[in-house]
């Protein structure tokens, strides 16, 4: 590089510096010429004159030496800041390449241009690191609160824009997780102390405490804090959930008991309306106590609560559709002690059937449509003779019941395959303890008996009480009718008296 910098300053000599430093020698040699006329003047001998010009000529030299020492100085600044120049472009990144290109520039014109250069990059240089500076403190202040490790530092001595941008987007990522924290911990908050009201006990431990009197304040947005308060929220939820599933039972049994007891109403309003507030926690105590108040009444008149737990169990077992031989298998139902080992037995047969209920009541919802649906048909059949009544109810039960009879089958049918399923085993749904087919068969072929015996009957009637072409009319009409039904799937309507009777035929 100093060959390169000579080469500038040689080249930088043009003709016009030529002709100056002829004009400069021309003088010089006037006033040599000059001074030897004075040293003559003076006096000085040869000797003295040589002397004094060989002090002029070192004089000049040293000059000279001043100026090339000037230059080597120069050359090295030039050097050195060219170096720094380069180093620093280097670590910010920026283009150096002019350093090499210019060659026009003589040596001070180079060390002025490095210089305002090296000046303007020692401001970039210490722009940036305040810049960074000022985004690690941002970001370190909010690690802190959220709990996060701090980025690490750049790897250069001069940060890079990219490094400065990627402080910033961590930044900009930390406020939106803070932001983020920031609502689920207020939300948490809110749905915590809820939660304690309702549960109507103080906080058993500090952090209940610190959560309900916080005021956002250092580490209550780390994750961990987050995750236990999520924890937190989760147990009360369960608790409030147990309490109120709780309630539910012990009013269930409590009601059961005011029933079985025959507790006055006014009793039942004044606990109702003057100790319940509607708050769980408390409720519960109330019924806790009421429940313990039954049981010893309960107790107290055994004999009354066997023999209404034995109305409830006929109860159930008729909504249960249950047969002669499951009824016999139950044994305390017909035990005459009185005694805590048959309140407890038909305690549990009540619970057995209300579980049996549950579990498939939507089959027995539709058993009892069925099964209201034939009682009234029947009851038509049986009933005063009105004609025009007659068909009307009967028409309109005959529309439906066909439909209500196949989705029961088809809701059965389900359930059995369903059974089986869970439990690796055929199933078989019993109505009056035997399977739905048989049960419905045997019934509409008891009640068929009963109609024919009652159509034969009226008939008897008719033939000692009606002339006889009006007999004849009643018999004809009976026949059409009679075809008529055959050919709507073997339903057969009988006429006797006006009356309709729906007769199912044991082939479905």
């Amino acid at each position: 590089m100093s060959a390169s910098f000579s080469r500038v300053g040689d080249e930088g000599v043009n003709e016009s510096l030529l002709k100056q430093l002829a004009s400069y020698m021309e003088d010089m040699q006037r006033l040599l010429t000059k001074l030897h006329q004075l040293w003559k003047e003076v006096g000085f001998s040869t000797s003295d004159q040589l002397k004094r010009i060989a002090d002029l000529k070192n004089r000049v030299k040293e000059f000279y030496a001043e100026e090339k020492a000037h230059k080597k100085m120069l050359i090295d600044e030039v050097e050195e800041k060219s170096k720094e120049v380069f180093t620093l472009s280097k670590e910010l990144g920026v283009n150096a390449d002019e350093l090499y290109t210019n060659d026009s520039l003589s040596l001070l014109q180079m060390d002025q241009h490095l210089s305002h250069r090296l000046q303007s990059l020692r401001q970039e240089v210490s722009s940036r690191h305040k810049d960074l500076q000022k985004l690690l403190k941002e970001e370190e202040e909010l690690c802190s609160e959220l709990l996060e490790e701090v980025s690490s530092p750049c790897a250069g001595t001069v940060p890079s824009k990219e490094e400065i941008a990627s402080v910033q987007r961590r930044i900009n990522t930390l406020m939106q997780e803070k932001k983020h924290r920031l609502h689920t911990f207020r939300a948490l908050k809110e749905q915590i102390s809820g939660l304690i009201v309702e549960l109507d006990q103080p906080a058993n431990s500090s952090f209940p405490t610190n959560i309900i009197h916080s005021n956002e304040g250092l580490g209550t947005l780390s994750l961990h804090n987050l995750d236990a308060m999520k924890r937190l929220k989760s147990d009360l939820t369960a608790k409030v959930s147990a309490n109120k599933r709780e309630l539910k039972q012990l009013q269930q049994k409590v009601q059961e008991l005011w029933d079985r007891l025959s507790v006055p109403q006014l009793d039942r309003e004044h606990m109702l309306l003057d100790n319940i507030s509607g708050k769980t926690p408390a409720d519960l105590t109330l019924y806790r106590a009421e429940l313990l108040r039954l049981e010893e009444m309960k107790k107290a008149n055994i004999s009354r609560n066997i023999d209404a737990l034995r109305t409830e169990v006929e109860l159930w077992w008729q909504r249960c559709y249950v047969g002669d031989d499951e009824k016999l298998q139950c044994e305390v139902f017909y035990k005459t002690e009185t005694n805590d080992e048959v309140l407890m037995g038909l305690e549990a047969e009540v619970e057995r059937l209300k579980e049996k209920h549950a579990a498939a009541q939507h089959i027995y919802d539709k058993l009892d449509l069925r099964d209201s649906l034939w009682n009234k048909l029947i009851k038509l059949e049986l009933g005063p003779n009105d004609p025009s009544r007659l068909f009307k109810n009967r028409l309109r039960a005959f529309d439906t019941l066909p439909r209500v009879e196949a989705q029961l089958k088809e809701s059965v049918s389900a359930w059995e395959l369903e059974q089986k399923v869970r439990l690796g085993r055929p199933v078989v749904f019993t109505v009056r303890g035997v399977p739905l087919h048989d049960f419905m068969h045997r019934e509409q072929y008891t009640d068929s008996k009963h109609l024919q015996a009652k159509e034969r009957s009226q008939r008897r009637v008719l033939t000692d009480h009606s002339p006889s072409g009006r007999r004849d009319v009643t018999l004809r009409q009976s026949r059409r009718l009679r075809a008529k039904g055959a050919a709507t799937g073997g339903r057969i309507c009988s006429l006797t008296a006006g009356k309709c009777a729906l007769i199912q035929s044991p082939s479905w």
